[in-house]
């Protein structure tokens, strides 16, 4: 019998007593138990827990609290994974300041400074560089010279090193070469190509692509003897690989032109598709680059103002660059207190990001590198104060105080997800 049955049947025989009958029937009915509805999960059911205050059961409370509990963990695990850690996960490859007899070698970092090691030696006559990570983050591509040439840059030989992380070891995959000034895997990491000479040298260019199976170089002479600078004959001051599609080349990073009166060096810096460039120029003495974007296509361009040292992203959308600030110390110093600044493709709009410390104003001379990590999400540098990194969405940043101020080529590692 219902509840509702029940205080129906008992009203009925309250209102209606027909003498003996009542202690009978409500007897019978008093025996008759209440017929609640069944749970719908039984497996959920258990005694009500009830308060003496409260005339209703937690039960239902608790539960409806625990699946909040879980909705809220589930939603916090998702911004977890989809909110990179910062500073970014992987390990730095960076060369340390040449010491007086050769190489102090190739290092690795964590942002942190954990798992710091040196992975190639310090000896005499031997000098490491250019470190370059596969796309997968498991092996580093660089240059070797050894028998370094004690009067000057251009003399020695070179080899075209592959390091795996994992195991510590390194494969020389060609020697007997000319010595490098950098190198480059192709997109396809069947390969790399290097150009010669390192500055200084005052030689021709020699292009050289080197088969990472087998071996087998290849060389071009790409520019015979340089000429002397002049208004109609620029020279290269400094050559380094580009890769398009799979074909290598070797293009100057900047040239200098002389009109009588002072020196003028411009240099282009593709984007990676090949889509536009960013042309930075700057005047001797007065040493203030200024930038350029350049549609490829269509030959149209916008000034970007004063700036140096640009950087594009991975994907091609955006670039980095070191904008020209003000003093930030005493005159003798000529420290400058100047601006890491994104500026977005297409629209060139432009936003400060970071103050940036460099000596004497010129950022194309102070800054060895601006990059950005191999995910597009952060810009690390290296300025006066130290080594920093910043995620370029949020604004976070961070002094990676383990590296050395004077590390050169910075390449920080890909983590694929």
């Amino acid at each position: 019998m219902r509840p509702d049955q029940e205080r129906l049947v008992r009203s009925w025989l309250e209102s209606r007593d027909p003498g003996d009958a009542p202690a009978q029937l409500r007897a019978a009915v008093a025996d008759v138990p209440f017929a609640e509805r069944g749970p719908r999960f039984p497996a959920l059911a258990g005694p009500p827990i009830r308060l003496p205050w409260l005339h209703i059961s937690l039960r239902p409370v608790l539960l409806v609290l625990l699946v909040i509990a879980a909705v809220v963990a589930a939603l916090s695990a998702g911004y977890l994974v989809l909110r990179p850690p910062f500073p970014p996960r992987g390990l730095l490859a960076y060369i340390a300041p040449i010491a007086a007899t050769g190489s102090t070698g190739i290092s690795l970092s964590a942002a942190d400074g954990s798992e710091a090691r040196q992975l190639s030696p310090t000896q005499a006559n031997l000098y490491d560089h250019s470190p370059r990570w596969s796309r997968d983050g498991r092996t580093l591509l660089f240059a070797r010279t050894t028998g370094l040439d004690a009067f000057g840059s251009c003399g020695g030989v070179g080899s075209v090193v592959l390091y795996d992380v994992a195991t510590g070891t390194e494969h020389v995959v060609a020697t007997g070469l000319r010595p490098m000034n950098d190198i480059e895997w192709s997109p396809g990491e069947d390969r790399a190509a290097y150009v010669y000479p390192p500055p200084g040298c005052g030689t021709e260019v020699e292009l050289g692509v080197v088969d990472l199976r087998t071996g087998a170089v290849t060389t071009t002479i790409v520019v015979p003897q340089p000429s002397e600078i002049s208004p109609t004959s620029p020279t290269g001051v400094l050559w380094h690989v580009q890769w398009v599609g799979e074909v290598a080349s070797a293009v100057p990073d900047a040239t200098v032109t002389d009109n009588g009166r002072d020196f003028t060096t411009t240099a282009d810096l593709p984007s990676h598709d090949g889509h536009a460039s960013i042309r930075y120029a700057w005047t001797t003495p007065e040493r203030v680059p200024t930038l350029k974007a350049i549609n490829r296509a269509t030959g149209t361009s916008i000034e970007l103002g004063p700036g140096g040292v640009p950087a594009w992203s991975p994907d091609d959308t955006a670039i980095a660059y070191i904008q020209p600030g003000g003093s930030a110390g005493p005159k003798a110093v000529e420290f400058m207190r100047d601006h890491l600044v994104i500026a977005t493709d297409g629209t060139w709009q432009t936003r400060v990001v970071a103050d940036v410390l460099v000596m004497d104003g010129s950022p194309a001379d102070v800054i060895p590198a601006l990059s950005w990590t191999p995910d597009g999400a952060a810009v690390y540098w290296i300025d006066g104060s130290g080594v920093h990194v910043i995620d370029v969405a949020t604004g976070r940043s961070a002094d990676l105080a383990n590296l050395p101020n004077a590390c050169a080529d910075l390449q920080w590692q890909p983590i694929p997800r």
